[in-house]
């Protein structure tokens, strides 16, 4: 094995297709990229999304790595033309791995909201100020929420509520005043609310 190939974990059989036919070939990870047609400004970038690709379970083909020269699957067949793997010997398998990733299931996206009554009269009456107050629903959740589980989701939500009516409960403009928070869920078509009160803080405030 080459210093390149030691480097790498395949975690796909056409993975370690590929890096066999990189040993039995003896090619550089340079050779390859540049033969792929990439310039040589592009060639660091470049060869660490061949590095990525060979080293993902999906190949790259969920999409977590591009450039502007190859889409996901472009990449993956301009790579095995470099390698000279025939078509019947990959073709099945990325297909395969396609269906597979089209058909995942996607984590859920989590949005939470202050739920918060302004006094728009007047001359306050219009979409330029609705449309400044959005910034004062705007519930900051941690980075890691979707994979909490559901306890701990909740004293996420705890944290997150308290913090923000600290901050604004007092300070919102057009007399506002928060009256609770709502919890969007949403994961594919479908969508979820779930409802939470003030946070038991608040009543010292």
């Amino acid at each position: 094995m080459s210093v390149f190939t030691r480097r790498l974990t395949p975690r796909h059989p056409l993975a370690k297709l590929a890096i066999a036919q990189i040993d039995r070939l003896a090619l550089r990870q340079q050779d390859i990229i540049q033969t792929m047609g990439y310039q040589p400004k592009n060639v660091i970038q470049a060869c660490d999304r061949l590095r990525h690709v060979l080293c993902s379970p999906t190949l790259g083909l969920d999409n977590s790595y591009y450039d502007f020269r190859f889409s996901s699957i472009e990449f993956l067949q301009t790579l095995f033309a470099v390698l000279q793997i025939p078509p019947v010997e990959y073709e099945s398998a990325m297909a395969e791995l396609q269906h597979e990733l089209e058909n995942r299931v996607k984590p859920p996206v989590y949005t939470l909201r202050a739920q918060i009554t302004f006094d728009f009269t007047g001359s306050a009456n219009n979409w330029l100020t609705r449309w400044g107050v959005n910034r004062f629903h705007y519930v900051e959740l941690p980075d890691n929420f979707v994979h909490l589980n559901e306890y701990e989701q909740e004293l996420a939500i705890q944290v997150a509520t308290q913090a923000h009516y600290q901050q604004n409960y007092n300070n919102l403009p057009y007399d506002g005043v928060i009256t609770g928070y709502v919890l969007k869920i949403e994961q594919g078509e479908e969508q979820a609310f779930k409802e939470f009160g003030l946070p038991s803080s608040a009543s010292s405030l």
